[in-house]
């Protein structure tokens, strides 16, 4: 058969638009090893350009990743990471430091608001409510 040869596929398949594999392709599991580099410290000549950490999450403002340094003990949020990929994420060998509520609140600078008790004098409870006067105000 000459000329040219048609195919014809269902459109909504994700097996054959080829481009649902690409939406989710920087998706990592969290906690998952990582190297963070280094831009904000001033480094010496040998000094290490990279910092070690896991994933913590996706940033909610820019596209940046959210990560925990483990040298500086802190979260923050950088696009220059670098996924281990030959190195298992192991269930049970995350940091402990995600089942500790006070270090993951003192690495996010967490600052709890505290509210105290209002008194609200329009809000309460009538002694003397009489109903068949409420109703004939309504009408």
């Amino acid at each position: 058969m000459k000329g040219i040869k048609r195919e014809f596929s269902v459109a909504r398949t994700p097996q054959q638009n080829g481009i649902t594999k690409k939406r989710i392709g920087f998706m990592r599991p969290f906690g998952c090893p990582v190297t963070i580099l280094n831009t904000l410290d001033p480094l010496g000549k040998f000094d290490g350009k990279a910092d070690e950490g896991f994933l913590v999450g996706y940033s909610v403002s820019s596209k940046a990743f959210r990560v925990f340094n483990s040298r500086t003990r802190i979260v923050q949020e950088t696009l220059h990471i670098n996924f281990l990929e030959n190195q298992p994420n192991v269930a049970g060998s995350g940091p402990t430091w995600l089942f500790d509520i006070d270090t993951l609140t003192k690495s996010m600078n967490y600052q709890p608001v505290i509210a105290g008790n209002q008194p609200n004098p329009s809000a309460g409870i009538q002694e003397h409510f009489d109903t068949d006067k409420a109703g004939e105000g309504n009408v």
